[in-house]
């Protein structure tokens, strides 16, 4: 999925954001988001429940709500809107950008 990303992105940039590329834009980041929960679910079951990722990183609340929002993105270029779904997918990028309170990066004592 993510090999398709640089195609989806150049695609939306040519037709200058119409909503085909947009819409598949959208569904792209959503499906990769979609593939990274079963490696995350690995690496959790990989280290136990009592390892540092798994106490650290308990859930994937912020992965399932960009999941969403990225389909909802999709829906709404689908439905003809291109410019309302870049701006969600702009305030996905934002949620990314805040860290994860829940994963706190300790200090070497």
């Amino acid at each position: 999925m993510q090999s398709l990303l640089p195609f989806t992105t150049a695609w939306v940039g040519e037709s200058r954001f119409a909503s085909a590329p947009v819409a598949l834009y959208a569904l792209v980041n959503g499906c990769s988001k979609v593939l990274i929960l079963p490696v995350l679910n690995h690496l959790r079951k990989l280290h136990g429940p009592d390892s540092e990722l798994a106490k650290e990183y308990p859930d994937d609340f912020r992965i399932y709500l960009t999941i969403t929002m990225d389909f909802v993105a999709a829906f709404v270029a689908a439905a003809g809107y291109p410019k309302i779904s870049f701006t969600i997918m702009g305030f996905v990028t934002i949620v990314w950008f805040f860290p994860n309170t829940v994963f706190k990066l300790k200090r070497a004592k």
